[in-house]
């Protein structure tokens, strides 16, 4: 808990120096920003703003949760004088917290606010909503289901905040008549959350208690009342379940939805499948890798069966010519995002090499590593040092496919990397010169041998005359820092 002291309650007690007037604006969870009104305010030097909390919950170990600031304007309809009160509007870097907004036994939280290590003064107070809201759903899922969509309001963005009772009854009850234990809330929002269950419901929820209801506490304010977001029903043929990635050549795939290995039975042409569950994705292996566009998948859940066609695509992992990028030479290429399609980490290759020009060999990187984010985008990272490589293009091949270009280059002076609206053509993978150290060895050369003077001079003027080009074209199309 922050220590906080009485605010000037006027500028005349701040002594000619900038600080913080008390206020007690009205918070609510959500918001983006924070009125302030402050004393000697001088808009060419803005104050450093730190907020705090009258209390922070139990779930936040790491104070993730307290505002921090994004920006400071001031309020249009304010004009500032150094000696006059002035109103500001602080930008926060992200909404405020519900969890941190929900009123608890220890009443309502208060925020804080401090200049420049100074004592925290209040400035504003949250609202008495003490309880999320959840919006009821009877929508059907199978006994297998994982991540059940939970939709209302005052959710936390933070997951270890947000935690559920779960239970099952029958339709309209007041109280809880099968408990199930184990769940979690994952991916949340202020307003959506999803209920992984650690289990799957036993099959007699299809007939008995079939309605899922739940209780959500948001950090350390009350339970909200209990409400149903989920009907269990028996398997059909609209059943939740997608299959990814689908593509010929597989020798296994992972089932997404309301699956799961240990009440379910997986055939394709009447033949078992092996299966596994695990983080609510079940992995299907087949026999024989996948050789035809169609996959006829037969699954049965509790005794209930249904077929279901995938329609499979003909190659697998594909890139998308990104935008180039540059890299600094500084430091190695670590998780840079590159977007496609059809991206799995099973069987996944990735090949990063840096080629200049037509007439060099390409140079591969030594320790890359491609990861899967989803299925769109792709993390690599390569540990091989980029200092030597100055002025080279790097592009990535992924399980053999087609080169994608990355970006450029550039030594480190030039700029932190950054997206660069050059295309594949304007990039110049063209040399810019010879090195510093060939140029002064081709001058000792010349001079030794044949006192050329003159043409080493030229020679060393014209490479620096491209110098300034390059770093005019890297100045015209990145970042520099």
């Amino acid at each position: 808990m922050a220590t906080m002291t009485a605010g000037a309650k006027s500028c005349s007690e701040c002594t000619g120096k900038i600080c913080v007037l008390e206020g007690n604006s009205e918070l609510a969870g959500g918001t983006m920003s924070v009125l302030m009104t402050l004393c000697n305010y001088d808009a060419a030097n803005a104050p450093k703003i730190t907020f705090s909390l009258g209390w922070t919950p139990t779930c936040d170990t790491t104070g993730a949760l307290v505002p921090q600031v994004k920006s400071i304007a001031v309020n249009s309809t304010n004009q500032c004088s150094k000696s006059d009160p002035c109103t500001v509007n602080v930008s926060l870097q992200s909404p405020l917290d519900w969890a941190i907004a929900l009123k608890t036994k220890n009443n309502v939280n208060k925020l804080m606010a401090s200049i420049d290590k100074q004592d925290a003064v209040q400035v504003g107070t949250f609202g008495n909503d003490s309880t999320p809201l959840v919006t009821a759903s009877d929508n059907e899922i199978t006994p297998c289901a994982t991540n059940i969509a939970i939709r209302g309001s005052r959710f936390s963005s933070l997951d270890a905040c947000n935690s559920a009772q779960v239970c099952r009854g029958p339709t309209d009850a007041k109280s809880c008549v099968v408990n199930e234990a184990g769940s979690t809330l994952l991916n949340s929002s202020a307003e959506a959350t999803f209920l992984s269950m650690n289990k799957p419901f036993s099959c007699d929820a299809t007939t008995n208690n079939s309605i899922v209801y739940v209780q959500l506490k948001i950090g350390d304010a009350d339970l909200s009342p209990m409400t149903k977001v989920a009907k269990v029903v028996g398997l059909t043929s609209s059943s939740a379940i997608s299959l990814y990635p689908t593509y010929i050549g597989r020798s296994n795939a992972v089932l997404t939805g309301d699956v799961c290995a240990e009440n379910m039975v997986f055939r394709v042409n009447d033949q078992i499948l092996s299966a596994t569950t695990s983080l609510g994705n079940t992995t299907i292996k087949f026999t024989t890798p996948l050789a035809s566009n169609v996959l006829n998948l037969n699954y049965t859940v509790c005794g209930a069966s249904t077929l279901r066609l995938f329609q499979l695509a003909n190659s697998s992992m594909s890139l998308n010519q990104n935008l180039s990028s540059v890299f600094p030479s500084s430091s190695p290429l670590t998780n840079v995002v590159v977007s496609g399609s059809g991206f799995v980490n099973d069987n996944l290759t990735c090949i990063a090499t840096a080629s200049k020009g037509n007439t060099s060999f390409p140079v591969t990187l030594s320790d890359c590593k491609c990861t899967a984010i989803n299925a769109y985008n792709l993390s690599v990272s390569c540990l091989s040092s980029l200092k030597d490589l100055v002025g080279y293009t790097i592009s990535l091949n992924i399980n053999n496919a087609t080169n994608t270009i990355l970006g450029i280059v550039v030594a480190s002076s030039q700029g932190s990397a950054s997206v660069s609206n050059t295309t594949g053509s304007s990039q110049s993978s063209n040399s810019a010169g010879l090195s510093g150290g060939w140029i002064a060895g081709i001058c000792i050369v010349a001079i030794a041998i044949i006192g050329f003077f003159v043409e080493c001079f030229m020679h060393k003027k014209q490479f620096r005359a491209k110098q300034m080009q390059q770093a005019q074209y890297m100045q015209a199309t990145g970042t520099v820092a």
